[in-house]
């Protein structure tokens, strides 16, 4: 006997159309989240500009081992090839431009999501697997430092899902286990050090399955994690010896687990996640799965949950949890070390809405049983599990609503180079940028990107040697301390004796 299921509100007849229905309006939400506007918004100049310029001078510069900046090998942001190659796979096909820049990081999100959804779906059903979907849909990451920028983090998410799914398909099939190791062998490729996230999960799940797989399985796995890492190892060793990965040692492991003074940040308290996480209201869909969880464990036995859930409630839990863990005690916390956190906990709401509609009056607690009728139970459950299914809902169609508005109101690029009416338009112009002085100023990585991108070639010197080029084909940037009005662009053309051509954001091109 079981508890009225929600899903019977539903009649029968209705109930696989309107799964489908479902399932077309979120994939709709799901790839205008990813791709609506990618092309328009602005460049970020932390980290996205710097992994760009790295990936557009891998294609330029021949080289697609060593990541580089100014075509000098880049000893700041020392993260592996992984973190490169998939903006540079967009710019090979897309063309040097945003869309393409970003391309392959928008589809990690949908790849991502399809594969939850279908893997959810055929351990716990339409239900679950639609939920899954809505929060992957709406996670925050989407739009904050991964998959709508060209970041390291997108990929790192995608192989870090990859690995999640790997465990769960080798609960079954054990050899797979080689499969989620060598996933997470290219989440070190993407985020280097990071990967202490999968590796202590995959230590969690093989301590409480050990008996599952035999030591073949377990060498066979370790080889496979190392397979990747220690190829692009050797690789990177012959490029330029020990001097990349002594400094990735410094500034990823060392800068930020220990000792913030070789780090870019300082240390932050331990809660420094929980008190983030409820400024952006991402505590909103972690509050439904903690207590969505709690209040099971509080009414029903942990045998009560189907044995095929078992394991993927507890790598949701595990996936869920471990990052926030790892992140809370390493010295240096940033807002998207957690993200990955998120997508098994959208694997993990859908898991328990399936558990929740599957609770049956056997299942409750004795305890509990004992003080209540079975009615007064059931009564109970149902309207819990109501509310779970409302909480949801709820979530996941107001973050689709605040991700609307953000898409509609997101900062667009603006730059002198970028914006003109005819894209390549400057491509081989010679550019020499400078401040208001005079003397030469190349602002930072967002301003060497959009040269790039333009195809414009940006030459030190200053006005002097702009004044000294024969070239016809040279032009000057003059880049303003704040946005540029056209009073400012007038004034600063007649003081240097140039001719205005037109300006945007905060620059402004000029021409004798």
């Amino acid at each position: 006997m079981h508890f009225p299921n929600l899903l019977h509100v539903i009649p029968e007849k209705w109930r696989k159309t309107a799964a489908w229905a479902a399932l077309a309006l979120l994939a709709a939400a799901l790839l205008f989240n990813a791709f609506a506007g990618l092309g328009a918004a602005e460049i970020r100049n932390w980290d996205e500009a710097r992994h760009a310029i790295s990936a557009w001078e891998m294609l330029n510069g021949g080289n697609l081992l060593v990541n580089t900046f100014r075509f000098e090998p880049d000893y700041w942001n020392v993260k592996p090839v992984l973190a490169f190659w998939p903006s540079a796979a967009g710019f090979r096909l897309f063309g040097f431009n945003l869309f393409g820049m970003r391309f392959f990081q928008a589809l990690a999100l949908v790849l991502i999501a399809g594969i939850s959804f279908e893997a959810v779906r055929r351990a716990a059903g339409w239900a679950a697997a639609l939920v899954t979907l809505g929060f992957l849909t709406v996670n925050p990451a989407v739009f904050s430092h991964s998959f709508r920028n060209a970041d390291a983090d997108a990929a790192y998410m995608l192989f870090f899902m990859l690995f999640f799914w790997g465990l769960w398909w080798s609960w079954k099939r054990p050899w797979l286990l080689a499969a989620a190791a060598f996933a997470g062998g290219c989440a070190f490729l993407c985020k280097s050090f990071h990967v202490a996230v999968p590796g202590l999960i995959a230590l969690v799940w093989v301590i409480v399955w050990f008996k599952r797989y035999n030591w073949k399985v377990l060498a066979a796995s370790v080889a496979a994690g190392l397979l990747p890492i220690l190829a692009w190892g050797a690789a990177r060793y012959g490029a330029d010896g020990t001097k990349f990965f002594e400094t990735m040692v410094q500034l990823d492991l060392l800068g930020r687990v220990a000792d913030t003074s070789a780090a870019e940040h300082g240390a932050s308290p331990w809660y420094y996640y929980l008190r983030r996480m409820g400024r952006d209201l991402t505590l909103v869909p972690a509050v439904i799965v903690l207590l969505a969880g709690g209040v099971y464990a509080l009414f029903f036995r942990w045998k009560a949950i189907r044995e095929e859930l078992r394991p993927l409630a507890l790598l949701g839990w595990l996936g869920f949890l471990a990052p926030i863990a790892v992140y809370s005690i390493a010295r240096v916390k940033l807002p998207w070390y957690i993200y990955p956190a998120f997508l098994p906990m959208a694997v993990l709401a859908g898991v328990l809405v399936r558990i929740w509609l599957e609770a049956s009056p056997e299942a409750v607690r004795p305890q509990l049983a004992g003080r209540f009728r079975r009615v007064s139970v059931g009564a109970v459950v149902a309207a819990l599990q109501a509310a779970l299914v409302l909480a949801a809902t709820v979530w996941i169609v107001a973050g689709e609503g605040k991700s609307i508005r953000r898409i509609v109101k997101l900062d667009r690029q603006r730059d002198v180079l970028l914006s003109a009416e005819q894209p390549g338009s400057f491509r081989g112009k010679r550019v020499y940028p400078v401040g208001p002085d005079g003397a030469f100023r190349l602002a930072d990585a967002t301003q060497l990107l959009t040269f790039y991108l333009a195809g414009a070639e940006p030459l030190a010197g200053g006005l002097e040697k702009f004044r000294q080029d024969a070239s016809p084909e040279k032009l000057l940037v003059c880049v303003c301390p704040g946005e540029v009005s056209r009073e400012w662009a007038e004034e600063t053309g007649r003081r240097l004796g140039l001719r205005l051509i037109r300006f945007a954001g905060e620059s402004a091109l000029y021409g004798l």
